[in-house]
């Protein structure tokens, strides 16, 4: 009896060593399969205004144009905004903005009871649960209904899926995901970038075959190339002297620019023939230049955040093999 009592024993180990191994392929399938999350959140329309993505967020519950600005640090509403909506002001916070034109502004926040799009709450990064942003004098459009920018501290929670031609965003949270993890249905390049302290993106690009640093920036509707870029590529001041003068504005007041035609911009494996770019020598440290919407606009494209890299959907093709 003790003998067959072993027997038994053995056996029923062996057995449980089987389910066992099988219980630990299933759960690392299993694993496998879920560690990477994709999750849709919210999706909104996406309107262009003169070039700028424009998006409707709701501030205590009522919905105002603001622009989508990944290239923007900070979230912030304008002066007159604040005064038609009747926000209350911060009575403990403000903040100096300084824009391109390097003309600061120093006013008191205002403070918000919710922010919101398309029913996602948007909150910042960190332990404060108060929702508080800065104002700017500077009105962001010319008929002044543009009520203040959506930044990257309140985007960057999510990973963006921007498709421009369709006039749709959603937003995703993703999680355990890299390389190509996107339930996109079309081909697409996928190129590695890196995070600012701010929360913005850089990205590779060539310009003529020379290596910038391109912060992705919804918010601008040109591409510019900054000091920095144009000392990394050797345009002196006679290089631009018959380009044409124009006259820029934004956050920081006005500045003047040229534009510069150059032979060619490739971004992942794309190729923009002549492109046309506006060149400035405003300081931003760290960026080369800004990749706006003249570039943007016409390609569908996912901000990923989660995973500090961008995607560009390729109108045909194949995708390259993981």
């Amino acid at each position: 009896m003790p003998f067959r009592i072993g027997k038994l024993s053995a056996r029923a180990c062996r057995v449980g060593h089987l389910l066992a191994g099988l219980f630990v392929l299933l759960a690392g399938s299993s694993g496998a399969e879920a560690a990477c999350r994709a999750e849709p959140r919210a999706s909104v329309p996406v309107a262009l205004s003169h070039n700028q993505a424009v998006v409707a967020v709701a501030l205590n519950g009522q919905d105002w144009p603001l622009l989508l600005d990944t290239g923007g640090g900070r979230s912030l509403l304008t002066a007159a905004a604040v005064q038609r909506a009747n926000l209350p002001l911060d009575e403990w916070v403000s903040t100096p903005l300084l824009g391109a034109g390097n003309l600061v502004e120093n006013r008191r926040n205002v403070t918000l009871r919710s922010m919101a799009l398309g029913g996602l709450p948007l909150q910042r990064r960190g332990l404060a649960h108060t929702i508080s942003l800065p104002v700017t004098a500077q009105p962001l459009d010319g008929a002044g209904r543009i009520a203040g920018l959506l930044g990257a501290d309140m985007l960057s929670r999510y990973d963006l899926d921007l498709d421009s031609p369709a006039g749709r965003m959603t937003l995703y949270t993703v999680s355990g995901c890299s390389g190509r993890f996107l339930p996109w249905d079309q081909p697409y390049d996928a190129i590695a970038a890196r995070l600012l302290p701010d929360d913005g993106l850089l990205v590779p690009v060539l310009i003529d075959g020379r290596p910038l640093d391109a912060q992705l920036d919804t918010g601008s509707a040109s591409s510019l190339i900054d000091a920095r870029g144009l000392h990394r590529l050797g345009l002196t001041p006679a290089a631009l002297d018959h380009d044409t003068v124009t006259r820029s504005s934004g956050i920081g007041g006005q500045f003047l620019d040229r534009r510069h035609r150059f032979a060619e911009l490739r971004i992942g494996t794309e190729r923009i023939a002549a492109p046309v770019i506006s060149v400035a020598a405003v300081p931003r440290p760290g960026v080369d230049m800004l990749l706006g919407m003249d570039v943007l606009a016409s390609r569908r494209i996912w901000i990923s955040y989660a995973t500090a890299q961008l995607f560009i959907a390729r109108p045909g093709g194949r995708n390259p093999p993981p």
